[in-house]
């Protein structure tokens, strides 16, 4: 493995050595991001006759939520695994002035690609693998790169938008008390961040065990520590909250005006019933094929297969529970082996690459 000397990091530490076979370094982007990634290259024919396989993370994690899942993809394949732009050793500066617009979905969108690109080259095919709010990025990869993903995996997620009208006390306001950080983190700045930053220890611990399943909540699992050790450290910590905060903030804003720009709206989109089986007035939005697993609590709350179903083209969904009711959030970590299972098998559709 290839090392990455970054100022402040905490990528230098054994844990890391997980990553067997992949190189690591920084990608600057046009946007003022520094993009900090893991990758597997592989310049056999079997390897290019396949899609790359970007796995994306999600809150309040970074790119070693996949130290061990990435063990469960054939070596045949070529991983790109970053963090975030702004999470883990990625950095991406904040701009007050544009209202969280460089954290929106689809600039992040414009920085991974940019990655790609730089890596890869400008014709690369992939697909867009995300958990929570990788997951967001990975849609608004295949609905603004619809040339270039040739899938998206989606995990533990409806479309934003769903989430926020969720809220509604129309719907008994149940979904706000659920999904109180959307609020919290999307408030006026400084307000969250200085709040956090108070006791990170506590916030982000308090955080995912909340979030995590009965049978591993009480553990000293690693990847939990290793969530939550980037929020800790003295230099940058800070500065790693403050861009979850932007992601969140344009959460409540630009990615919800995004879902609407691409007909992703539950206040005009029909999803088919029992009782109402039509189909949705206009075409679906997603055209690659898409790849849904979620967890007990989140279908215990959204219809997430009509949700989804509804959004993809007929014959390209595919969607399945991972775990049981002691299952939480962070199904890629609690249910390692099933989640893998399930996404080989899709992966396996994706060979040979169809010719375009």
């Amino acid at each position: 493995m290839v090392g990455c000397r970054l100022t402040h990091a905490y990528i230098l530490t054994p844990t890391t050595m997980a990553f067997e076979g992949f190189q690591s370094g920084n990608t600057e982007c046009p946007s003022g991001a520094v993009v900090f990634s893991y990758r597997r290259f592989d310049s056999t024919a079997a390897a290019k006759s396949r899609p790359l396989l970007v796995l994306l993370h999600g809150y309040p994690q970074n790119s070693l939520m996949w130290k061990d899942f990435v063990n469960e993809i054939p070596d045949e394949w070529e991983v790109l695994i970053p963090d975030l732009p702004g999470y883990g050793n990625s950095t991406k500066p904040v701009n007050p002035a544009t209202h969280s617009l460089g954290h929106s979905k689809r600039e992040w969108a414009k920085d991974i690609v940019h990655v790609i690109d730089t890596l890869w080259g400008q014709d690369t095919q992939f697909i867009a693998y995300g958990h929570d709010r990788g997951a967001r990025l990975a849609y608004r990869l295949a609905l603004d790169y619809p040339t270039r993903v040739a899938g998206a995996a989606l995990l533990d997620i409806v479309p934003t938008s769903y989430v926020w009208d969720a809220m509604r006390l129309e719907k008994g306001h149940e979904e706000t008390k659920r999904t109180h950080h959307w609020v919290f983190l999307s408030s006026p700045r400084p307000l969250p961040e200085t709040m956090i930053a108070s006791n990170p220890q506590f916030y982000f611990d308090y955080t995912i065990r909340g979030w995590t399943g009965r049978t591993m909540r009480d553990t000293d699992a690693a990847w939990i520590s290793e969530s939550i050790a980037p929020y800790l450290d003295k230099e940058r910590g800070k500065d790693r909250i403050a861009a979850a905060c932007e992601d969140y903030r344009a959460g409540a804003n630009h990615d919800i005006h995004d879902d609407f720009t691409s007909s992703i709206n539950p206040l005009s989109h029909h999803i088919p019933t029992s009782t109402n089986p039509a189909p949705a007035p206009h075409p679906p939005p997603f055209k690659c094929p898409l790849l849904i697993l979620s967890s007990h609590h989140l279908r215990a709350r959204f219809d997430v297969d009509a949700i989804w179903f509804s959004l993809g083209e007929p014959g390209k969904v595919q969607s399945f529970q991972i775990g049981n009711d002691d299952t939480g959030h962070f199904i890629v970590n609690e249910e390692t082996e099933e989640t893998g299972k399930k996404t080989t098998e899709w992966l396996d559709t994706f060979w040979p690459l169809p010719e375009a």
